[in-house]
């Protein structure tokens, strides 16, 4: 087996060596395997993603297909005319889109909600990213706070979840344009781990360049028999390294609600990382995380700590 030794983990109160090898053909099904005793249901999206990375790697240029960016514009009749920018994942899509909100937008947020509800009607819900506080309309509650994710330099962004549901009594003549589609540029990294030439987990990190100070974890599973063995914050630790080796800022995994997710959740919380963000009835029915439909978001700032487990303070 021929391993590329990254790094090397400081768990607690020893120092063990582990290697990560970058996911590759020959390792892939050793990953899928350990993402599968985790993931299970959710094992396709997995497989795609893997192969998705490694079709990357050979320089096949699936642009838009994981992730796309489109500018829209809106002429809001009387009103003024705006241009957004919004986000669609292939996790999300079609349901969901995140919105950039900037501070000058001419055009009222809940008309702007609905002209892009108008322009795309499978969407049902709008997560907008803001740096200002939005006010609800009188007598109507059109959006709900429901976290921050933190910013580069500068203050962080307000998130506010907006339901088709809500923005149907808002009507306005509003003309839309998508003007261009674009692939944002995302880096993916994916390791396999092993300790003594045994594949004990595999780690997922990606840096899209909507927020370029932050690395997202994903995909990120452990083999069962190692889950006492500290593999857990290992493999954690390797993926916190590599976000700050690509000068993040911040390091965040995404999760849900979901029973079946509540060891992850509870490690995240054991590893001293708040949750920052709850989106909750997020994932439609039929989605196997909607037995509980909350989508939660983890945090750690990588400039002012390590990722230190309970036992060494929170360094929050």
């Amino acid at each position: 087996m021929n391993t590329q030794s990254i790094v090397e983990v400081d768990t607690l109160d020893r120092v063990d060596r582990f290697h990560a090898a970058p996911l590759t053909v020959w390792n892939m099904w050793t990953g899928l395997r350990i993402a599968k005793a985790t993931f299970r249901r959710e094992w396709p999206m997995v497989a795609m993603t893997y192969a998705w990375h490694l079709l990357r790697a050979r320089g096949i240029p699936l642009t838009t297909w994981m992730v796309r960016r489109t500018r829209v514009d809106i002429d809001l009749e009387g009103v003024g005319k705006a241009s957004v920018e919004v986000l669609a994942t292939r996790i999300h899509e079609p349901d969901i889109r995140w919105v950039r909100v900037g501070l000058s937008d001419p055009v009222p947020v809940a008309e702007l909600c609905h002209a892009l509800f108008e322009a795309m009607p499978k969407c049902r819900l709008l997560v907008l990213e803001t740096p200002r506080t939005l006010g609800q309309m009188p007598g109507r509650v059109c959006w709900a706070h429901v976290g921050t994710l933190p910013g580069d330099a500068g203050p962080e962004s307000q998130l506010y979840a907006v339901r088709r549901e809500a923005m149907l009594a808002t009507r306005g003549a509003a003309r839309v344009t998508a003007t261009r589609h674009e692939a944002p540029l995302l880096e993916t990294q994916f390791h396999v781990l092993y300790k003594k030439r045994v594949p004990i987990a595999i780690t997922g990190l990606y840096v899209l360049d909507w927020w370029p100070h932050i690395g997202w974890g994903g995909w990120a599973a452990i083999d069962p028999k190692f889950a006492r063995l500290r593999a857990g914050e290992s493999a954690l630790s390797a993926t916190v390294e590599l976000a700050r080796g690509k000068g993040c800022r911040w390091f965040c995994t995404e999760t849900s609600g979901s029973p079946e997710y509540r060891v992850a959740r509870r490690f995240f919380e054991y590893c001293r990382m708040p949750r920052i963000v709850t989106i909750a009835d997020f994932f439609q029915d039929g989605d196997i995380r909607s037995e509980e439909r909350d989508y939660i978001v983890y945090a750690k700032n990588l400039q002012t700590c390590g990722l230190a487990p309970n036992a060494r303070g929170s360094g929050d």
